[in-house]
């Protein structure tokens, strides 16, 4: 395959809350972890991701509505291809606020735990699941991979 094979996956960052700011350079890191991402799962099918940041209180509404869950929650991603041979289509919802309540536990900024829950996302939505131990740290070594990409080595996994 060329290069001029390859389709690109559109990432799209929409901002439902006003509790962190999140500015051009987030918006690059964001783009930039997803495509990192991809990169590293060898996909090239193209496709569109779609990202909603916002407060707990619709990501709560989100998760009783499509998972039966009355809570707040980090992340929740939704696969919406058609099928393996088609590009990504993939509707991500993330808590800033769940961001910020945990980034100091993971020694991150909130803006830097927010990258996780979208990294995480992506992954859902390629297949990957966390149901069991092994599964967890499968997607937590892809996470800790991209994240030192973007921001360099780590000392720690930044996870549990």
């Amino acid at each position: 395959m060329t290069p001029a094979d390859k389709k690109k996956t559109v990432l799209t960052l929409l901002n439902l809350q006003n509790r962190l700011r999140l500015g051009a350079a987030f918006r690059a890191s964001a783009g930039r972890a997803v495509s990192v991402l991809l990169k590293a799962e060898g996909y090239a099918k193209g496709g569109s991701i779609n990202v909603c940041v916002m407060d707990d209180s619709r990501i709560r509404r989100i998760n009783e509505l499509y998972l039966g869950h009355d809570r707040p929650t980090d992340v929740i991603s939704f696969n919406l291809s058609q099928g393996g041979t088609e590009a990504l289509e993939a509707e991500i919802a993330v808590s800033a606020q769940a961001a910020a309540r945990n980034a100091a536990q993971y020694g991150n900024t909130a803006q830097k735990e927010l990258l996780v829950y979208i990294i995480h996302g992506v992954l859902h939505a390629l297949g990957y699941d966390d149901r069991t131990a092994v599964q967890r740290a499968k997607m937590q070594e892809k996470t800790d991979a991209v994240i030192d990409r973007i921001y360099g080595k780590t000392a720690e996994p930044q996870r549990r």
